[in-house]
């Protein structure tokens, strides 16, 4: 942890919680250009956790302060701006990031560079932009997230890094390729891809729910268009609309699925019949297996059923 002096005029605190274990964050490259650009403005706490989980903790525990800090800055990858998002949300106090991890789709999403250069300037006009959250199960996450191939490329990526320094450094120097070629590699070589899923959803302005059953490689449920380090899922998403997009990956054959994928990364027109999507304001996902969901990069929730729902207007980013 480090401090720096409330500057002379200056009587708002930035509070940076920095997760040591992103990509970015360990060469400590952004930490000086940090400090000078926010200590122009600010008095400044920069925090290192030891886990995302610890980011989550030290931001409720500042939140709950006398004085709470002015701006809470996301030091680190997509994990780290879901568990710092879910304590602003409802808050009024605006999120900075400075996208240091693998992915980083949540800043690619709200036109944030990828530079620290860059994101620090957002970050000091503090023009904020409203934004949604989606809750799963009641766990909130801010990109893209859901079960089958989506949830096991995401969580592939975290179990390769564990398993050896030199499989870290591997995975890192792909940078957000890496979810692109774990996503191909599920899809071709993964037992048992496909499953029966049936889905309960509410269209916005409707009613009644709607309801089908279908035999799927996965469903994603986002917030915006772009996950997994670049990948565009075929949805017109905005992460501001008071809707979230159901995107439902059918059981076709693996060489098609993959050719899908690939047109995808190009940002090309794919066939109906491969994907299907639509909006709503909330959509109940069930299995008959025990399935993963994934929510920005991480393990939300685990069960055989997802209630996922969206919560409009409810975060503040500065971009």
């Amino acid at each position: 942890m480090s401090h720096r002096p409330t500057p002379p005029g200056a009587t708002a605190a930035a509070l940076v919680v920095a997760n040591p274990n992103a990509r970015r964050v360990r060469r400590d490259e952004w930490r000086k250009p940090a400090e000078r650009a926010l200590g122009r403005r600010y008095g400044i706490e920069i925090v290192s956790v030891g886990s995302a989980l610890e980011a989550a903790e030290v931001v409720r525990t500042r939140m709950a302060a006398e004085q709470r800090p002015a701006v809470v800055i996301a030091a680190g990858g997509d994990g780290t701006v879901r568990l710092v998002a879910q304590e602003l949300a409802g808050t009024g106090v605006p999120l900075g990031v400075i996208p240091l991890g693998t992915g980083n789709d949540f800043a690619r999403a709200n036109g944030i560079p990828d530079d620290v250069a860059g994101a620090l300037d957002r970050i000091v006009r503090r023009s904020t932009r409203a934004i949604d959250l989606l809750e799963v199960n009641g766990k909130p996450f801010v990109t893209a997230g859901g079960i089958g191939i989506g949830a096991h490329a995401a969580l592939a990526v975290p179990w390769i890094k564990a398993l050896h320094p030199l499989a870290r450094m591997a995975t890192e120097s792909l940078g957000g390729a890496v979810y692109r070629l774990a996503a191909g590699a599920n899809v071709m070589l993964r037992p048992g891809l496909a499953e029966r899923v049936r889905l309960t959803w509410r269209v916005p302005g409707e009613a009644a729910d709607q309801s089908m059953e279908v035999r799927a490689h996965g469903v994603f449920v986002a917030n915006q268009r772009t996950m997994g380090g670049g990948i565009s899922l075929p949805v017109p998403a905005d992460n501001a609309d008071g809707a979230l997009d159901v995107c439902v990956v059918h059981d076709v054959a693996r060489v098609r699925l993959l050719v899908a994928l690939t047109r995808l990364l190009r940002g090309s027109a794919v066939a109906s019949n491969v994907f299907s999507a639509w909006r709503a304001v909330r959509v109940t996902i069930e299995t008959d297996r025990k399935s993963a969901f994934f929510g920005c990069g991480d393990l939300v929730a685990e069960g055989t059923k997802f209630e996922v729902r969206v919560v409009p207007n409810a975060l503040r980013v500065l971009v």
